[in-house]
C-alpha cells in the first residue's frame, strides 16, 4: 500500500486539479511517506506488520452522554411566569439556535411587560443587551433593572428576533 502511494500521482489540490498542491503540501506528503516507510521497515513481528498495514482508530467504550437536564420549574419575573427552554424539542419548535433562552408562559395584560409588547410564548434571549441562557441569568439581571429603571428585551417570536422597549 505504501509503494502504491509513492508511485501514484500527487493528490488533488484545493480546487481538485492534480498537481495543484503547494510546495508545503508536497513537502509534507514526501516527509509523511518517508516516515511511514521507515516505521513499517522497523516492524519485525508479522502480527504487528498486519496492524501497521491496516491501522484502526480505537473505539471509545463510554456510556452515551445524557443530555443536560435543565430546570423546568416556572418562575415569576416582573409579574410574568417564565421557564427555561427545556430541550431540543422546544428549541426546534421555537426556531432557536440552541437550547437557550427563557419561555414566557403567562403574562398579565395589565403588566408593564405586556405594555412593552411581551407576549405569551415569546422566548427571552437578551435583557439590556446581555444574553440570557436560562431563568437564573434572567433573575441575575433583575437587581440591575431596579437601579436603572430601563429595560430592553430581545425576544424570539415566530422564529425572528425582535427588540422590545418601553413606550414613552
Amino acid at each position: 500500500m505504501v509503494e502504491q502511494m509513492t508511485h501514484s500521482s500527487p493528490p488533488p489540490g484545493p480546487r481538485g486539479k492534480v498537481g495543484d498542491t503547494s510546495a508545503a503540501q508536497q513537502q509534507f506528503l514526501a516527509l509523511f511517506l518517508r516516515s511511514e516507510r521507515e516505521i513499517f521497515r522497523c516492524v519485525q513481528k508479522p502480527e504487528l506488520k498486519a496492524i501497521a498495514r491496516t491501522p484502526a482508530l480505537p473505539v471509545l467504550k463510554t456510556a452515551a452522554s445524557a443530555p443536560a437536564v435543565r430546570d423546568t420549574t416556572p418562575r415569576d419575573w416582573l409579574g410574568a411566569s417564565v421557564d427555561n427552554i427545556a430541550d431540543e424539542g422546544e428549541m426546534s419548535a421555537f426556531g432557536l439556535p440552541g437550547v437557550t433562552g427563557v419561555l414566557v408562559l403567562e403574562i398579565p395584560e395589565s403588566s408593564a411587560l405586556a405594555r412593552m409588547g411581551l407576549r405569551k410564548n415569546d422566548v427571552i434571549v437578551t435583557v439590556n443587551g446581555a444574553r440570557i441562557a436560562d431563568v437564573a441569568a434572567l433573575l441575575r439581571q433583575s437587581p440591575d433593572l431596579a437601579a436603572r429603571q430601563t429595560l430592553s428585551v430581545g425576544v424570539s417570536r415566530n422564529q425572528k428576533e425582535i427588540q422590545l422597549s418601553p413606550t414613552p
